[in-house]
C-alpha cells in the first residue's frame, strides 16, 4: 500500500485486496512452477479480505468487542472465499445458535486423547500376550462333545491326569552291505552277493537328508545311547528295549569282533531265525525289505506323556545331538498335525509381514500419498496386535483354524478405516473440523457395513464344530476391533496428531463465515441467528 513504491520488478499486478485479488493471486502462487516474485497486489487500505472488516476494541460496558460492519459468512458453495479459508485453513467457528462452544472442542479433544490412551494401553497389553500366546489345535475340539473317541478320552484323563500316553517310534536306517556297489557284491561269497543284492534297495529308504548307519556294532552302541537319551527325557514313559542289543549279544558269543564295519550276513540271519529275532519281528522292532527281506531300519518304539510339538521337537533334538543326523527319524501318526503346530508362528509372521508390505505399497500406489499410506499401514498393524490379544481373552490358540482370519484382520480393518481417512483427506479445515467431517460423510456406512458382517458371522456360533466356533471368535473380534479404529482410534489420532489445514479437496460440508483476515484478542459479539454454520 506504499504510494510510492516501484512496479517496474512486477510482470502481474492484482488491483484490489478484496476476495476477488486475494484468491486471484492465490490461484496463480498455486500454480507449480510459477514465479512469486513478479506477482504484485496493490491495496490502498493496508488490510486485506476487502468487505469482509471487523472493527476492533469496542469499550461498551467495560468490555472490548469485535464488531462484524462488513461480511462474515460463507456458504459451501462459494468458492469465493471458501477455497482460500478453508485451504490456508483461517480461523473459523460455528455460527448457528446450537453450534457447540469452545470448551466444548476442549472436551472433545479431551475425549479423543483418552481414546487414544485406551488404545495404547490395550496395543501394549496385546502385544505382550501375543508372546504367550498357546499355538496348535487340541484335536479334541475337531470331533463332537458326544463323540465315542471323546468320552473315551475325558474318561481316561480321570485315571491318566497327563492323558493318555502316545505310540511314538524312531526309525534308525541301516546302510546296505557295500554301500550298494554291484562290483564289490560281485566279487564277495555267493551267500554275501546274494545277500547284498537283496539289501541293494535299502538306499531308496531314506530319511531326513537320506543319511544311513551300517548294521554293525557300533550301530548297537549308538542304538544303546538313543534309548538312555530318549528315557531320561520327563515326557518319556516307556521306551522298549531295541533288537540289535540281542544281536550284539549273540555276536559276541560267535566271537565276533566288537569294532567290525559290519555284522557278517549269517549271523543277522541267524539271529533272524531265532526265537529271539521272532520276537523282534513280532514286536515290530525292525523293518524288512519288501516286508520280508533283508533288515533296513531299526525301530525304537516309545509312549510319549503328552506328545506335541514341542516334545516332537525335542526328540528330534536329541537325535542330533547323538549324531544320527539323517539315519534316524521320529514319527507318530499326529505329527501331521504337530509339524503345523512347530512351524505355523513363524509362518504367521511371514505371511502378516508379507501382507503388510502389500498393503502399504498398494496403498501409496493408488492413492500417491506417503501419509495416508502409513496410516493405513498403522492401522492394519494395530489392528493385528489387537486381535493376538482378543485370541488371548478368548483362549483361542495359534493354529491352522485361526490363521486364516488373523490374516483377514489386515483386508478388513482397511476396509472400514480407508473410507473414514480418504473422507478426512479430502475434506478441509482445521484437523478437529476434518475428523467430524470424515465421520459424518462415512461413519454411518462403516458401521452399518460392520454390524451386516457380525449379524452374519453370528449364525456360526450355533455350529458344533471347531472350525466353525473358531471362525465365529476370531471374526466377530475382526469386526469389532476394525470398527473400533475406524470410528474412534483412526479419527481421534487424525485429530490430535494432523497439521492445521491441508486436505485435497474441497471439503464444503456446511457453511462458514470469516470476520476478519486479522485475528483479535478481543472477544466477538454473540453469534447472531442466520443459515451459515461457521464464524471466525
Amino acid at each position: 500500500h506504499h504510494r510510492t513504491m516501484s512496479l517496474s520488478h512486477c510482470s502481474e499486478v492484482v488491483v484490489g485486496g478484496g476476495w476477488s485479488g486475494v484468491y486471484w493471486a492465490w490461484r496463480r502462487l498455486d500454480q507449480p512452477g510459477y514465479d512469486a516474485s513478479g506477482l504484485c497486489l496493490l491495496e490502498a487500505s493496508g488490510r486485506l479480505g476487502g468487505r469482509t472488516y471487523s472493527v476492533r476494541d469496542l469499550a461498551l460496558g467495560g468490555h472490548n468487542f469485535t464488531l462484524d460492519v462488513g461480511a462474515y459468512r460463507f456458504s459451501p458453495d462459494m468458492h469465493l472465499p471458501g477455497d482460500v479459508i478453508l485451504k490456508l485453513a483461517l480461523p473459523t467457528a460455528c455460527y448457528e445458535p446450537g453450534c457447540p462452544s469452545a470448551s466444548d472442542g476442549r472436551a472433545v479433544r479431551w475425549a479423543a486423547a483418552a481414546a487414544l490412551v485406551l488404545h495404547v494401553a490395550a496395543l501394549s497389553l496385546s502385544a505382550g500376550a501375543a508372546f504367550r500366546l498357546p499355538v496348535g489345535v487340541n484335536l479334541r475340539v475337531m470331533m463332537p462333545p458326544a463323540a465315542p473317541t471323546n468320552l473315551f478320552l475325558s474318561r481316561s484323563a480321570l485315571a491318566l491326569p497327563r492323558g493318555m500316553p502316545s505310540p511314538v517310534s524312531v526309525y534308525v536306517q541301516h546302510a546296505p552291505p557295500f554301500g550298494g556297489n554291484a562290483t564289490a557284491a560281485a566279487a564277495a561269497a555267493p551267500e554275501t552277493a546274494a545277500e547284498a543284492r537283496a539289501w541293494r534297495g535299502a538306499a531308496s529308504v531314506a530319511f531326513a537328508d537320506g543319511g544311513s548307519i551300517p548294521l554293525s556294532p557300533t550301530l548297537s552302541r549308538a542304538l544303546r545311547r538313543l534309548r538312555h537319551s530318549v528315557r531320561s527325557s520327563p515326557f518319556v514313559a516307556v521306551c522298549a528295549p531295541v533288537w540289535t542289543d540281542q544281536l550284539a549279544e549273540a555276536w559276541r558269543r560267535a566271537g565276533g569282533s566288537p569294532d567290525a564295519a559290519a555284522y557278517a550276513p549269517g549271523a543277522v540271519r541267524a539271529f533272524s531265525e531265532s526265537g529271539d529275532g521272532a520276537a523282534v519281528e513280532a514286536s515290530g522292532g525292525v523293518v524288512r525289505e519288501g516286508g520280508g527281506g533283508a533288515p533296513i531300519a531299526t525301530v525304537v518304539q516309545l509312549l510319549v506323556e503328552g506328545y506335541g510339538a514341542r516334545e516332537m521337537l525335542s526328540l528330534r533334538g536329541s537325535l542330533e545331538g547323538l549324531g544320527l543326523g539323517g539315519a534316524a527319524f521320529v514319527h507318530s501318526d499326529f505329527d501331521v498335525f504337530f509339524e503345523q503346530d512347530a512351524t505355523i508362528a513363524g509362518y504367521t509372521l511371514a505371511s502378516l509381514g508379507a501382507v503388510l508390505i502389500s498393503v502399504l505399497g498398494v496403498t501409496l500406489l493408488l492413492s500417491a500419498q506417503p501419509a495416508f499410506a502409513l496410516a493405513m499401514g498403522a492401522c492394519a498393524l494395530s489392528s493385528v496386535v489387537l486381535l493376538a490379544g482378543w485370541m488371548r481373552l478368548c483362549s483361542v490358540p495359534l493354529s491352522s483354524l485361526s490363521v486364516v482370519p488373523l490374516l483377514l484382520a489386515v483386508g478388513l480393518s482397511i476396509d472400514y478405516c480407508t473410507h473414514v481417512a480418504h473422507a478426512f483427506w479430502e475434506a478441509q479445515g482445521t484437523p478437529g473440523q476434518r475428523a467430524t467431517r470424515a465421520l459424518a460423510a462415512r461413519g454411518a456406512s462403516v458401521s452399518l457395513g460392520g454390524v451386516s458382517t457380525a449379524l452374519t458371522v453370528s449364525l456360526l456360533a450355533f455350529s458344533g464344530t471347531a472350525i466353525m466356533t473358531t471362525y465365529h471368535v476370531m471374526l466377530s473380534g475382526v469386526v469389532l476391533l476394525g470398527l473400533w479404529h475406524a470410528l474412534i482410534a483412526l479419527p481421534a489420532a487424525l485429530l490430535l496428531l494432523s497439521p492445521a489445514g491441508g486436505g485435497s479437496g474441497d471439503g464444503r460440508g456446511g457453511g462458514a463465515v470469516v470476520s476478519t483476515m486479522q485475528r483479535s484478542k478481543a472477544p466477538p459479539l454473540p453469534a447472531r441467528r442466520g443459515s451459515a454454520k461457521e464464524l471466525a
